[in-house]
């Protein structure tokens, strides 16, 4: 059932996303172009090309911006109309089930955050090559050996290296997913009243954003400070990484269940679509 609904939402927003991605490596390999021409000084003087790589630039800029909230955005359109509009009564009275439904949210919107964040790099790799800042084909294979080497010294071991990559990639997972579950968690909690529910929307998630960051602050002087002077002077700072990371990732891990909770608590008992 969870396949299903991922396969079914991707369907509803990749014909707005792919679109919005394959538009901005076009418009970042024009910039490319626009920028190697006038390094190599062709029609560097001509005022029309001046405005137009003007123009493209910005709207390259202002594109990596729109396509950063267009993915958010996306996610939380697709979780209004599909749970807390009058399309809502027919999502509840579905056999579906609630929790199932609300993770295929999280998953594709999470998805869609961090190909965003790839194609922004993408588009930004294309700049380059596009535009001959850098000259790709000049990279030796002993560059590559020498910052293997780099690596190794610091690390140790380079597998220890590409573990704490991956440790990053999962914290960038989480922290999309929390993103997108305290928005949903305040909807969930300001559409169980019976008026002003966007505004009680917002109240909701400025509250559960305080409550966490205050929450944060007093585990973060109660125990992760007197702990990390105790262990900084005993580990080395390979596995002090470790083990930040380690913990970073359980910290967003409970968050994440505990917004989850929220969301399918308050669909199941408290929901108010009148």
């Amino acid at each position: 059932m969870l396949s299903k609904l991922i396969k079914y939402e991707i369907k509803a927003t990749k014909r707005i996303m792919i679109p919005a991605i394959i538009a901005l490596i076009c418009v970042s390999v024009l910039n490319g172009v626009l920028v190697g021409i006038s390094t190599n000084n062709i029609l560097h003087d001509s005022i029309i090309y001046n405005i137009f790589s003007a123009v493209s630039g910005s709207v390259y800029m202002l594109g990596i911006m729109a396509i950063l909230i267009l993915a958010a955005v996306l996610s939380i359109i697709r979780f209004y109309k599909a749970d807390l509009s009058n399309e809502g009564y027919l999502t509840h009275t579905l056999p579906i089930n609630i929790g199932k439904e609300i993770l295929s949210k999280v998953i594709v919107g999470t998805l869609w955050v961090i190909l965003t964040g790839v194609a922004i790099i993408i588009s930004v790799l294309c700049l380059v090559m596009f535009s001959s800042i850098f000259d790709f084909a000049s990279l030796d294979i002993n560059d590559v050996i020498n910052i293997k080497r780099a690596f190794t010294i610091y690390g140790g071991d380079i597998a220890k290296v590409l573990l704490l990559m991956f440790y990053l990639l999962l914290i960038i997972i989480l922290g999309c997913s929390n993103k997108i579950l305290v928005v949903y968690s305040a909807m969930a909690v300001g559409f169980s009243f019976n008026k002003n529910k966007i505004l009680l929307s917002f109240v909701s998630y400025i509250a559960i954003s305080v409550l966490t960051t205050i929450l944060t602050i007093i585990l973060g002087v109660i125990f992760v400070s007197p702990l990390y002077n105790f262990l900084n002077n005993t580990l080395s700072p390979i596995a002090m990484a470790h083990l930040v990371f380690v913990g970073l990732i359980a910290f967003l891990l409970i968050l994440n269940i505990i917004y989850f909770f929220i969301v399918k608590f308050f669909f199941e008992r408290k929901l108010n679509l009148e």
